[in-house]
C-alpha cells in the first residue's frame, strides 16, 4: 500500500501545481517518488502556463528518456524553469533478447551527455 500512497501524493501535488502561480522552487529529492511520479508532476507544470516555478529538483530520483523529452518540451513553454534530475542514470534500449542497460552520464545540471 505504500506505493499507492506515494502515487496519490504525486497526483495531489500535480493538481496543486496546475493552479500554482507563486511557488518558485520545489525540491523533491530524497522523497520516495519514482520516475512515474516525477513525470506526472512535470506534466502538471507543463499544463500551467502561469507557473512561476524556476527550479524543479528531482535529484536522487531516477527518470527515463520519456521524462527527458517532456522536460525539453516544458523548457520551450517555461524557459526560466530548470529541471534537475539524478546525476547518474541508466537508459534502456530495446534489443532482440530484451532490455539491456546502456550507461549514460548526466552532468549536474541534469543534461544527458
Amino acid at each position: 500500500m505504500r506505493h499507492a500512497g506515494i502515487r496519490v501524493g504525486a497526483l495531489s501535488l500535480g493538481l496543486g501545481l496546475r493552479a500554482n502561480q507563486t511557488l518558485r522552487i520545489l525540491v523533491m529529492s530524497r522523497n520516495p517518488m519514482r520516475g512515474e511520479g516525477c513525470f506526472g508532476v512535470l506534466k502538471s507544470v507543463r499544463d500551467n502556463p502561469m507557473s512561476s516555478l524556476e527550479l524543479l529538483d528531482f535529484s536522487d530520483i531516477q527518470v527515463d528518456r520519456e521524462f527527458d523529452d517532456l522536460a525539453s518540451s516544458v523548457k520551450v513553454l517555461l524557459p526560466v524553469l530548470h529541471v534537475k534530475t539524478a546525476a547518474h542514470r541508466v537508459e534502456y534500449e530495446k534489443v532482440t533478447a530484451g532490455l539491456q542497460p546502456v550507461p549514460t552520464s548526466v552532468c549536474p545540471s541534469g543534461t544527458v551527455v
